[in-house]
């Protein structure tokens, strides 16, 4: 079971039971970008983003929550929490679906009905994503992923071929598994499962070799 929640539910933001198969037989037939994975062997994403967007950056607002989008005319106004007013000419909203399902923001003109009924009908479960740094790696050298049957279904090498002095496993998690974990405290999430891995390399293996840990709920 912890096999399709892995390679296949954790994508699509939930678990294997509350699939639809059809659903993603559908994606995978219009799925055209191929099957490779490819990695930056000697920095991060975020310092690739910073170096090819250092125009942009400066432009960017944080924490300021817009409440409303009127598109009536050119340009669109965009109003803040605070009812501070903000003009763009495009407006692109990528806002997590619950914040539009809950209708936090509102917009002039309402969306259209289909629209509004493809929101109502999208699921998206809970997600948690935990990051594992370890002194020493401790799985098979050519390890890409690590499956488990416990509260993480898959754990991803994050630092292979990058790193001979810190190994990194990056957990994912979605659905039913992350709803259980959600309601936990971070210490709580890490201390088990470090004894899950525990289980799988040996008493003690994980949590003697654990340096530092990262929950993102």
């Amino acid at each position: 079971r912890h096999i399709p929640d892995a390679l296949i539910a954790n994508n699509y933001g939930t678990s294997a039971n509350r699939l639809g198969l059809l659903g993603v037989a559908e994606a995978e037939a219009t799925w055209s970008a191929g099957r490779d994975n490819y990695l930056l062997g000697n920095r991060s994403l975020l310092s690739l983003l910073e170096e090819k967007c250092k125009n942009v950056i400066p432009k960017i607002v944080l924490n300021k929550q817009i409440k409303r989008v009127d598109f009536t005319n050119s340009p669109i106004v965009l109003e803040d929490s605070q009812a501070q007013r903000r003009f763009a000419d495009k407006v692109i909203v990528t806002v997590p679906l619950s914040i539009l399902q809950a209708n936090d923001i509102q917009f002039n003109p309402a969306l259209p009905e289909a629209k509004l009924t493809a929101i109502r009908n999208i699921g998206m479960g809970a997600g948690i994503k935990v990051v594992l740094v370890f002194n020493r790696r401790f799985w098979e050298a050519n390890t890409g992923s690590i499956y488990t049957s416990g509260s993480v279904p898959e754990y991803w090498v994050s630092s292979a071929g990058r790193s001979t002095s810190s190994f990194v496993l990056s957990g994912f998690v979605t659905g039913e598994r992350a709803e259980a974990l959600s309601g936990q405290t971070s210490t709580v999430i890490i201390q088990n499962l470090l004894k899950e891995l525990d289980t799988i390399y040996g008493k003690g293996t994980a949590t003697a070799a654990l340096t530092n840990a990262k929950v993102m709920d």
